[in-house]
């Protein structure tokens, strides 16, 4: 990417909100990885520290898609 970024996402463990909460308030502690994180805009640091972009967000996304790619 360049330099520090800024990935907004959501990470889903065993598809339900009861699992994700049980997992992120202990089970990471139990080591091993679990869960998918979905991302869905991306900054980059500097212009996450200042609030935002003009960037339209298409932009980002097709940004975040080549860089996972």
């Amino acid at each position: 990417a360049g330099g520090p970024m800024f990935i907004d996402g959501e990470l889903v463990v065993d598809g339900s909100l009861a699992e994700t909460k049980q997992w992120v308030e202990a089970g990471w502690r139990k080591g091993g990885e679990k869960g998918l994180f979905h991302a869905f805009d991306i900054l980059t640091d500097a212009d996450w520290r200042k609030g935002g972009t003009a960037t339209p967000l298409y932009q980002r996304k097709s940004w975040l898609k080549a860089l996972i790619g």
